[in-house]
């Protein structure tokens, strides 16, 4: 499926292969449907170009806010009340400092 495709593209890992994955090989591929191609124009004049409103460094997935956002899902998950006690959450957080999360 084509759109599972673009869904992809904020797991490669260069954000300058983006731009030719998204040019090379999605764009090739689409269909001919006029409404698949609005929706391509769109996203490459808004998304992919990297001199766009929202060039792939600011959404892929190795942006910077989604270290912290992994990190506190971690965090997170090692909690199991709302309330945990002072020792525990210092306790978690070292684990999580042993073993790189942050």
């Amino acid at each position: 499926c084509w759109v599972c495709l673009v869904f992809g593209l904020p797991f490669l890992y260069d954000t300058n292969d983006i731009e030719d994955c998204f040019v090379f090989d999605l764009f090739e591929n689409m269909s001919s449907d006029d409404k698949v191609q609005q929706y391509c124009d769109y996203l490459y004049g808004n998304y992919i170009f990297l001199y766009s409103i929202f060039p792939p460094k600011l959404w892929s997935s190795n942006g910077t806010t989604n270290a912290c956002e992994f990190f506190h899902s971690r965090y997170n998950n090692s909690f199991y009340h709302h309330h945990s006690n002072l020792p525990f959450v210092y306790e978690s957080f070292e684990i999580c400092i042993d073993r790189n999360i942050y």
